[in-house]
C-alpha cells in the first residue's frame, strides 16, 4: 500500500464528521455493566442472594435475552439455568402493573362501568 494512502486508512472517521447526514447524538452503547452482569453471575451461584440481588439478576438477564452472551453463559452454567429462569420471573413480577396492587372503590368503579365516551362526542 503507498504511503499516501495510510493517511486515509488510519484517519480518525466518526460518526459525527462523515458526509451521511446524521440527526441527533452520536449512538452510544446502552445495557448493563460488565460489573452488573459480574454481580448477577455472583447472585445466581450465591443460595443465600439478598432478594434486591435476585431482583438486579434478574433485571440483567432479562436484558441479556436472546444475546450470543446469554445463551453463553448458560451452556456454560447449565446447572444454575433454572434459577436464572426463576430470578427473571422473579424480576419480571416485581415490575407488573400497579392496578393489581390497587383496588378502586365500588362506587369510583361503578362510575367507570356507566361511562361511554360516545355521551361526549
Amino acid at each position: 500500500m503507498p504511503d499516501e494512502d495510510l493517511d486515509e486508512v488510519f484517519r480518525d472517521n466518526r460518526v459525527h464528521d462523515t458526509d451521511g447526514e446524521f440527526d441527533g447524538e452520536p449512538p452510544e452503547a446502552s445495557g448493563s455493566t460488565f460489573d452488573e452482569i459480574d454481580r448477577a453471575a455472583r447472585a445466581v451461584k450465591d443460595p443465600k442472594a439478598r432478594e434486591s440481588d435476585v431482583l438486579q439478576a434478574g433485571k440483567v438477564f432479562h436484558e441479556l435475552e436472546g444475546t450470543e452472551f446469554y445463551n453463553m453463559f448458560r451452556r456454560n452454567n447449565a446447572r444454575y439455568e433454572a434459577r436464572v429462569s426463576e430470578m427473571v420471573e422473579t424480576y419480571l413480577a416485581s415490575i407488573q402493573p400497579a392496578e393489581k396492587k390497587t383496588r378502586m372503590k365500588a362506587a369510583v368503579r361503578k362510575e367507570y362501568e356507566n361511562f361511554n365516551i360516545r355521551d361526549y362526542v
